[in-house]
């Protein structure tokens, strides 16, 4: 019997490989920080969710990413992904900008945000854990009431993404 047990614990420990992630989570620390949700739809190609907050507004982000092996003399773990996408949002403001002149309001108010996205980002698929740390810069443009168009090209960020 104990042979037998054996043999089934042998054949099941040489069974198991790693694991194939899906998709991952995690945290943004950067200029707008925040928190993504990852779900890759092939080898190359992946959709990613990011809420946002900051510059007195909350964000919604929708991106489509491609990755691409990159600086593979160093290690094969590391990617370079790029992408697009659009946000939508509420932005918080007590005065808007027309031209080059600043109107101030009484009290605080809450409008609208819609936008275009680019992504770029340099990430460190950790193997032996399943963690994913990663630079990227995420430059957009939007329409909002209070700035009527602003392009923002500083938005930098530091993550952190757990895969599962």
């Amino acid at each position: 019997m104990k042979p037998a047990i054996t043999l089934v614990c042998l054949a099941i420990t040489l069974a198991c490989t790693a694991q194939n992630y899906t998709r991952d989570a995690g945290i943004r620390i950067g200029t707008l920080p925040g928190i993504s949700y990852r779900q890759y739809l092939s080898e190359i190609k992946s959709i990613e969710a990011q809420t946002v907050f900051g510059r007195d507004a909350i964000r919604l982000r929708v991106l489509k990413q491609f990755s691409r092996p990159a600086l593979l003399e160093l290690s094969d773990n590391i990617t370079f992904t790029y992408g697009y996408g659009a946000h939508a949002g509420i932005s918080f403001y007590s005065s808007y900008k027309f031209l080059t002149r600043n109107y101030y309001l009484n009290s605080r108010r809450i409008g609208p945000v819609i936008g275009l996205d680019a992504y770029l980002s340099l990430e460190l698929n950790i193997r032996e854990y399943p963690l994913i740390v990663g630079i990227n810069a995420i430059p957009f443009f939007e329409f909002s009431t209070n700035r009527i168009f602003y392009v923002f090209l500083d938005d930098t960020a530091i993550s952190i993404k757990y895969k599962f």
